[in-house]
């Protein structure tokens, strides 16, 4: 005997399913970001705080950071499977994101809130023990060897070179 339905079993037939798709699809993406902000949880700042420090590397050797010159104050928060970055040095801010390409490695990209200024970098999340203490760390290195800024003169300018923001990590933060 063949199955018999009408057009209202059709009908809910088909928006069950579409329902329970989306359904699944939104808890799928609300998952992801779950597991995001708690894998990198320990890399978030405190509310408005500024508490990560963006140094230059050395000039002798441009592997190494210059832990002598404190070039930046940064704010950093984990959102929606991304990170909001924050940045001040001298009376200048710049804000951007980084996404994440895999579990150690993405791609920041910026802007400068007071003029036309926009950048990429990639980035490198890791950790590291000087002196017994642990310390996060995000390496910059420009993509672009420029921050694009076009000024009256039409010639770009604030050539970046490579940056390393640090941030002591506190107890029971992190793995």
């Amino acid at each position: 005997m063949p199955w018999d339905y009408d057009s209202a079993e059709a009908i809910n037939i088909f928006f069950a399913g579409g329902l329970a798709s989306l359904l699944f699809f939104f808890l799928t993406i609300l998952w992801k970001w779950c597991v995001f902000c708690y894998k990198y949880r320990h890399l978030n700042s405190k509310g408005k705080l500024k508490d990560w420090k963006g140094h230059p590397m050395r000039e002798d050797n441009d592997r190494l950071p210059n832990f002598n010159i404190v070039q930046a104050q940064i704010n950093i928060k984990a959102h929606r499977g991304k990170f909001k970055v924050e940045l001040t040095h001298g009376n200048r801010t710049w804000v951007g994101e980084i996404s994440m390409l895999s579990a150690n490695y993405g791609i920041l990209t910026l802007h400068y809130l007071d003029n036309f200024e926009i950048g990429r970098r990639e980035c490198f999340i890791s950790k590291y023990t000087r002196d017994g203490v642990v310390y996060d760390t995000i390496f910059v290195i420009p993509i672009t060897n420029r921050i694009f800024y076009q000024p009256a003169e039409g010639k770009p300018s604030y050539d970046y070179g490579n940056e390393i923001f640090i941030r002591e990590r506190k107890k029971g933060r992190g793995k």
